[in-house]
């Protein structure tokens, strides 16, 4: 039984303390927690106690945080995933926690344990920094309580802790750093611009710096700088902070400024920003609430074009317009949201603003079309991360914190020439879709610690995810309707046609109940042929077809116009010997085809026949099914289960 713990939102019941000066000002019976900036625990007079065990650590940080009942099991399987000793190992580390914290010598205890259950007392004995910082809202507090509730913000959140062999803690992790991340980096924008509004620049640059640092791919942080820099007079600071921000975007995120920061810098180059004339101070300055937060699963990109010959910065971005177009124009077909376009770097997310269950998919198969876009002088690299990320809903920088969008651009180093490469992340989604290519930990340029690191080679030829799966769970509940579609069969190659719609609510295993047919038909004579809908495609109505005829006929997607010709002409051959003139008419009829010249090809029109060709086709099409008792099976879902299943 997993645990659930992927919150929305810190729910921290403690309610709003002073906190003491020092560890040493602590009553005997309180404990202090501090996990902003690392891991530090005191109680009982005593300034850092040590747990024996890393997963003390975590526990007890959990607890705290998910101030509520938890259940061995799921803690269990938290920290010790599919371990049969996952409830022996707790009960160790949970003993051991207990004895440093002096629990068993008390009445009252830091950790209330019980047969199946644990929690952080409710007594608020233990005493918790991340509770303070949160407990100050910015609505209805002033600017001295920000400045208390920003400084104890000491660094991120349990810093240089990890559990890599626990991914839901791990996430529960980062979701949690992400979160207190953004939280303070709201808290310094609103003590700059709060001072601002009271005329004391010095104090709004002290905060407006400090969120520069904490977050320095932050534009407007950059521009918040450059201003009161420039109001002050003091231009060339100003620039120095727009250098420094252009290097840091380069290479964090690998893109330029937006054109607003470089216009204000170059208007400060001109001398075209007056100083701003001191102004009487204000009673109270408006701090606003910051925007919602939302937590969401997203697949980045991130693809690198560069010229290989010409040193002129200005002819090599004129080499890059054309096939940049052309990239942006294949990552909207992919459904991606593009975020930045400058320099030669594109960076886009896939699954957001709207999420999308194959968002991974989209993204990787993006990824290899984008490398498909590589000529004679321009190389391209892409990179592609799965990871969440915490945004406040502007679409011009969803990852707030960067972390994720930086990991996808770092792997653009790991990947050849004109090539893909993938996290591990990424991988374990996207797996059975694509052919890749394990490269093992790799440490990438201005990375803290290896990535597992995977190159792309091609599409698998799975087109779902059944098709995908390396192993599948045992089919169940469903052996009445197979055995319904079986006996159907039966009818039908006794010689009485069907057709079957299948008919249920997403996700009640239509999908696995055909693949599970077929799987049964392996053994008899049949034919099989799969036309396929996807929201995607929805503006091509063939596309159904073409995706049918192309795995019929065995195309891929490296295929030249003179193979897939020769492939048709193999096929029909093959399994329509007598097939007419008509029969192959279509292709030779439209441009692409015309200058082809096969040894293999067999006779037929060059010119544009009278009538129009898909009656002949269609011909072809239906001469598949005349041959052998046909079965047609759909599958739709609906909004609403009047009965659960009908066949």
């Amino acid at each position: 039984m997993a645990a659930k713990i992927l919150t929305n939102r810190l729910t921290i019941a403690t309610p709003k303390m002073n906190l003491p000066t020092a560890p040493s000002s602590q009553a005997p019976d309180t404990a202090f927690l501090t996990l902003l900036g690392g891991w530090r625990l005191g109680a009982g007079g005593r300034s850092a106690i040590e747990p024996d065990y890393e997963k003390g650590r975590a526990l007890l940080a959990y607890l705290a945080i998910e101030n509520q009942l938890h259940s061995r099991a799921s803690l269990s399987e938290l920290f010790w995933p599919g371990s049969p000793a996952g409830r022996a190992n707790l009960r160790q580390v949970l003993a051991n926690l207990r004895a440093v914290l002096h629990d068993s010598a008390v009445a009252s205890p830091y950790i209330l344990v019980k047969r199946d259950t644990l929690r952080i007392s409710p007594l608020g004995r233990l005493q918790l920094d991340v509770a303070a910082f949160t407990a100050v809202t910015p609505a209805g507090s002033d600017l001295a309580q920000l400045e208390q509730a920003a400084g104890l913000y000491q660094g991120e959140f349990m810093a240089g802790f990890s559990l890599p062999d626990c991914p839901d803690f791990e996430d529960w992790l980062q979701v949690q750093r992400e979160t207190l991340h953004r939280r303070a980096l709201a808290l310094l924008e609103q003590l700059s611009n709060g001072h601002e509004q009271l005329g004391d620049d010095s104090k709004a640059l002290q905060f407006a710096l400090r969120h520069t640092q904490m977050a320095p791919w932050a534009e407007a942080a950059c521009r918040r700088v450059m201003r009161l820099y420039a109001i002050n007079g003091q231009y060339s600071a100003a620039l120095g902070q727009f250098d420094t921000c252009c290097r840091l975007l380069k290479s964090e995120l690998g893109v330029l400024p937006s054109v607003e920061t470089q216009q204000m810098a170059e208007r400060m180059r001109q001398g075209d920003w007056q100083p701003r004339p001191p102004r009487p101070q204000q009673a109270r300055p408006q701090v606003s609430a910051p925007s919602p937060a939302e937590r969401r699963q997203v697949t980045v990109l991130y693809c690198e074009m560069t010229t290989t010959s010409g040193d002129d910065p200005d002819e090599a971005m004129a080499l890059l317009d054309a096939p940049q177009a052309r990239c942006l124009e294949i990552i909207r077909q992919f459904s991606g949201h593009i975020v930045q376009k400058h320099g030669g770097g594109l960076l886009a997310y896939f699954g957001y603003p709207h999420a999308h269950e194959d968002a991974a998919r989209r993204g990787v198969q993006a990824a290899l079309a984008l490398t498909r876009e590589a000529a004679p002088g321009i190389d391209i690299r892409a990179g592609v991360h799965t990871g969440l990320i915490i945004t406040s809903g502007d679409a011009s920088m969803p990852d707030i914190v960067g972390k994720t969008s930086r990991l996808a651009i770092k792997l653009r180093l790991g990947a050849a020439r004109n090539a893909v490469a993938i996290s591990a992340a990424t991988r374990r989604i996207v797996g059975g879709f694509f052919d890749c290519l394990a490269q093992g930990a790799q440490v990438l340029p201005g990375a803290a610690q290896p990535m597992e690191i995977f190159w792309v080679q091609r599409e698998s030829g799975a087109r779902t995810r059944l098709d995908a799966a390396l192993q599948l769970s045992p089919f169940t509940g469903r052996h009445a309707e197979l055995a319904q579609l079986l006996a159907l069969w039966q009818q039908t190659a006794q010689g009485l046609p069907h057709v079957v719609l299948i008919q249920g609510e997403a996700g009640m295993g239509k999908s696995r109940l055909l693949h599970t047919l077929k799987g049964q038909l392996d053994a008899l004579p049949h034919a099989i042929r799969e036309l396929r809908c996807f929201p995607e495609t929805s503006q091509s109505p063939f596309h159904p077809l073409i995706m049918m005829f192309e795995a019929v006929l065995g195309f891929t997607p490296g295929d030249t116009s003179e193979q897939k010709y020769s492939r048709l002409v193999t096929y029909l051959k093959a399994h329509y010997a007598a097939a007419t003139q008509a029969h192959v008419a279509l292709l030779p009829s439209y441009s692409p085809y015309r200058s082809v010249t096969l040894t293999q090809r067999p006779v037929c029109c060059h010119k544009k026949p009278k009538s129009s060709p898909l009656p002949s086709f269609w011909t072809c099409s239906r001469r598949w099914q005349l041959n052998s008792p046909r079965c047609s099976l759909w599958k739709t879902c609906t909004g609403s289960i009047r009965p659960p299943w009908s066949c």
